[in-house]
This record gives C-alpha cells, structure tokens and sequence, in this order.
C-alpha cells in the first residue's frame, strides 16, 4: 500500500508539470518530455495517457499539446504593468479577507500568491487567532506576528508551491478543526467548480475544506472562468468569494441564488 500510495505522488507530481511544460513550450516530444523530466519514454506515454483520458491535452503528429477545449491560465510573464495591477489586487483582497478572521478563531490558510496577501494582511492586524497552514512561506510570514500562534503541517516539499503535501500533511490537517478556512484558488467556473494547480495539494485543500465550519475562498478577477489542473470541489463548498471586481453574471446569479456571499475588494487606484 505504501508503494502504491508513493508511486501515486510521483505520477501526479510527473503529471503536472507535463502540463506546466506544455503551457509553456506549446507542444511536446515524448523524448522531450523524457529528457526534461527525467524518466523513461514508457513513463511519459503513461502519463500522457492518463491526461488524454482526462480531457487536459491531444496528442497529434507525434506531440503532445494542451487540449483545446480546456482554459488554462497562461505560465508565461505578463507585462510589468500588468503585474502590478496584479499585485494591487491581491493586496486589495488579501487585506478584505484577512479583516474576516475574529479573534480566538482557529484559521485554516492555504498556500499561493494571493494568501500571502492574506498572511501579510493578518500579520499587521495581529488578531490573536491559531493559524494552520501547508504553506512554508505564509508559515514564516505569520511567525513574526506575536498574537498569531502558527502551526505547519509538515510533509513533503514542493518548491514550485512552497507547500507541504502528502500523507503527513493529510494525517496533521485531518486531526484539526477550524471555525474558518481561507483558500486560493486558480480556476472558478460554473461547470468545473473550483480548480487549482497541484492534485497533491488539492488533497489537503480539501480536508480544510471538509473540517471548517467557514469557508472563505479568494480569487482576483483572472481565476473566473479559468480551469486548472486539480479539481478542489463544488462552488456549493463556499460561504464566501473574496475578489477584487464583480464576477460574469453566470457566476454572481449562481453566488446570488445560493446564498454565497461576495466580496469585492477596495483596490488602491
């Protein structure tokens, strides 16, 4: 069973940064997938199997490419003032969700850039609060706050998302309860629901989300409509969106119709 289990971690591992790759570069060899990620031929065609089967690439004249039909944000560097609009955003929502934790409250904060925001946010107010989280640098953000007392979940590195996964990171999150549990997100759709960027994560993602009486997900304007790789859940699972501009009208008739509450985020001009 634990061969198993790490067999599976290495394949999701192999598997995401196949498309990561893809996103990047467009298309793809199997021998140059080989090469770069350091496994064998058989290995690659395998794993391309189990993402054509999912719908996330094609395989035509020899190569491999995204699929069509999925959306997925783009890997590829913005332009400098793109990113700073960016960064105001996710500054403007961090700050909105931060302001949403009460004092004596156990936290649950999930790993990205946007809650870094939300830990930057909460290290200023200094609301004494318990926080849990699998991501290294919000844990070292909020271990400088002093009311904050600051638990890492322990387990295996990735350093593409600063995050702890696997099954120590699920045996130490599953064993907590949270009043409130704030989530990154990188896809928010109708159909598909909530998307991130790793399956690893997803999976401890998704026992804060089991284990919290509040969910509270952030996503700036960029996430709507976008797909990613890992399936976190149904956008039934959030009591509320924090953003920084007002979501498409199919998303916010959804939020409206289903009691979900939504946040839009002051941005500095």
């Amino acid at each position: 069973m634990a061969v198993t289990l790490s067999n599976n971690i290495r394949a999701l591992s192999r598997q995401e940064r196949i498309v990561q790759h893809l996103l990047l570069h467009a298309s793809a060899s199997v021998t140059e997938l080989a090469e770069a990620l350091h496994v064998s031929s058989w290995t690659i065609r395998r794993d391309l199997s189990a993402l054509e089967g999912r719908g996330l690439l094609e395989r035509r004249y020899g190569k491999a490419l995204v699929a069509e039909s999925g959306r997925y944000e783009s890997f590829t560097s913005s332009h400098p003032a793109d990113e700073e609009r960016t960064l105001r955003s996710k500054t403007a929502i961090g700050r909105a969700a931060a302001r949403l934790v009460q004092p004596g409250q156990h936290v649950a904060l999930s790993a990205g850039s946007t809650m870094l925001e939300v830990a930057r946010a909460l290290r200023s107010r200094n609301v004494p609060c318990r926080v849990v989280t699998n991501a290294l640098n919000i844990a070292i953000e909020l271990s400088q706050a002093s009311a904050v007392r600051v638990t890492c979940s322990g387990g295996e590195v990735d350093g593409d998302y600063y995050t702890l996964n696997g099954p120590t990171a699920e045996r130490v999150l599953s064993g907590y309860y949270f009043d409130l549990a704030i989530i990154g997100v990188s896809g928010v759709t109708l159909r598909e629901g909530l998307t991130v960027n790793s399956q690893m994560n997803a999976v401890a993602l998704s026992t804060m989300l089991d284990h919290s009486k509040r969910v509270v997900v952030v996503a700036d304007a960029r996430k709507f409509g976008e797909v990613r790789f890992a399936h976190l859940g149904a956008l039934e699972h959030i009591d509320v969106l924090v953003t920084d501009t007002a979501p498409p009208p199919d998303l916010a008739d959804y939020f409206e119709a289903s009691g979900i509450e939504v946040v839009v985020a002051d941005r500095p001009a």
